[in-house]
């Protein structure tokens, strides 16, 4: 097992053992946390805490929501991706394109997230009027 696969079970635990309403709020305290201290915890992902087990996370719906709240009022640049990565996986592509043309401007790699899934689709779709 990878470092990152423990670091991701470690935040799925947390999560699972959160209450519902705390458990945003928790899960960015402790990626900070694990950030800060481990020289090997830059690349933190959220994507991991929701793949590590194949069981289904009650609430996930709820917990990104909450995520996504709370990371767009982050400063920090890996809060940007960890923003960009709760958008996809609560609102896939569109949500990429959303977070791009609301606060493009204020997170200038919002830009490249859809045009990394889908570089002609989301070309046409971030033009769009």
């Amino acid at each position: 097992m990878t470092i990152a696969e423990e670091h991701a079970r470690y935040l799925r635990a947390l999560v699972e053992a959160t209450p519902v309403g705390n458990r945003a709020a928790r899960l960015v305290e402790a990626m900070r946390e694990l950030r800060a201290s481990q020289w090997d915890a830059s690349e933190l992902s959220l994507r991991g805490v929701f793949e590590i087990t194949s069981a289904a996370l009650a609430e996930r719906e709820a917990l990104l929501d909450g995520l996504i709240q709370l990371l767009r009022e982050g400063t920090e640049g890996v809060e940007d991706r960890w923003l960009r990565e709760a958008m996809r996986l609560r609102r896939g592509a569109e949500g990429l394109v959303e977070l791009a043309r609301q606060e493009g401007e204020w997170r200038p790699r919002a830009w490249n997230a859809p045009l990394n899934l889908n570089p002609v689709r989301c070309q046409i779709t971030l033009c769009k009027v």
